[in-house]
């Protein structure tokens, strides 16, 4: 099931990121497109590390998964809120792209990893049931 995940997760960023750079290169200066890379990086990272963690913990014991699921959530967040604290002072005066990349970076990797552990969670109860 990792691999999937990791083949399934590297489609999806992949074409997030060449859709993401079109703009950020035609666009933005290069400081602001370091920001937008570093908020795509920052939440490929979060959700790659935590998406096969958890996957690791609904193989195992399916009975913990809400616990760890939001504990997953819950540090992600964190370490998303003190990545975005540090590095606010640097881009200050171009609050609104800064943000709206760092908040569009966070929306879209968070709807691909419930989306597969939803549908990894439904196959899994099918096959239960099914048994």
């Amino acid at each position: 099931m990792y691999l999937v995940f990791l083949k399934r997760f590297s489609i999806f960023s992949l074409i997030a990121g060449i859709l993401l750079s079109i703009p950020v290169v035609a666009f933005l200066e290069p400081k602001l497109q370091l920001g937008v890379l570093g908020n795509y990086l920052i939440f490929f990272v979060l959700v790659l590390v935590s998406g096969l963690i958890l996957l690791y913990v609904l193989m195992k014991d399916s009975r913990n998964f809400q616990t760890y699921t939001l504990a997953a959530m819950f540090i992600k967040m964190l370490i998303a809120i003190v990545y975005f604290y540090f590095v606010f002072e640097t881009f200050k005066n171009d609050l609104l792209i800064f943000v709206g990349s760092f908040f569009l970076s966070y929306l879209l990797f968070t709807i691909f990893e419930v989306s597969f552990l939803v549908r990894f969670l439904r196959k899994k109860t099918e096959k239960a049931v099914d048994s």
